[in-house]
């Protein structure tokens, strides 16, 4: 794949990506005899650090702290795996993956557990008769698509993005002062098989993982949630 960076450069800067690094990353593979190897990751950054993507020998990620609507946040991915494709010739892909994660702040007097349903919430001090207590809830679910996990985490700013996520290049718009209680609901949905790399199929299938993800958000908050965040006007 390294041979192909410097063309895949120049074409992600003309298309909103100047900015450009070359990380080194070390794995373990686990076996008889455990071993550990060093690889490269590329990475590309909108200038004003928004959205970006992430190249290695094994996938292509794209990410982005900017959400519009999936419809824009779908042709965006595909014109980068349309460009990738041209240089790289890529015969198929084995997995498609969709993440959100979604951060619930404490909005018009209601706390931030307020939002989400009895059953993901956890247990309360009061029920426990302690002070501090902090949740993770985790769903593990088949879906016709693929596999779909769902966490549900509580935390105190400022930091907010799941442990997995916290190292990521880009900057946000949210900022949480210290001290102040969140929610973070974490919807990760992964299709596995092998399909063709056309773009054109690799967005439909992500469009069924989108579809999936948002039956499971509606399931996981409050009616009356949604329509609190659209009278705040607040995109959640």
């Amino acid at each position: 794949m390294g041979e192909y960076v410097p063309r895949l450069q120049d074409i992600l800067r003309k298309s909103g990506f100047p900015g450009f690094s070359r990380e080194q990353i070390q794995q373990v593979i686990f076996g008889p005899t455990p071993k550990a190897e060093t690889t490269s990751r590329w990475c590309f950054v909108s200038r004003d650090k928004r959205e970006g993507v992430v190249l290695t020998e094994d996938f292509v990620v794209y990410e982005t702290t900017r959400y519009d609507v999936f419809e824009t946040f779908a042709e965006r991915v595909k014109r980068i795996l349309v460009e990738l494709n041209k240089i790289t010739e890529i015969g198929f892909a084995t997995q498609i993956g969709l993440r959100y994660v979604d951060v619930i702040r404490s909005l018009d007097g209601h706390p931030p557990n307020w939002f989400i349903r009895e059953q993901v919430q956890g247990l309360s001090a009061e029920s426990l008769g302690e002070k501090n207590v902090v949740n993770q809830f985790l769903s593990m679910i088949t879906t016709s698509e693929g596999f779909l996990k769902i966490k549900s985490l509580e935390g105190i700013g400022p930091g907010f993005m799941p442990p997995d996520l916290e190292a990521t290049r880009l900057d946000f718009d949210l900022s949480i002062p210290d001290g102040e209680t969140f929610r973070v609901l974490d919807f990760d949905h992964i299709w596995k098989g092998e399909v063709d790399f056309v773009p054109d199929r690799l967005s439909e299938t992500m469009e069924l993982l989108h579809d999936s993800i948002g039956k499971a958000f509606m399931a996981t908050v409050k009616p009356e949630a949604i329509e609190v965040w659209k009278s705040k006007g607040d995109e959640q």
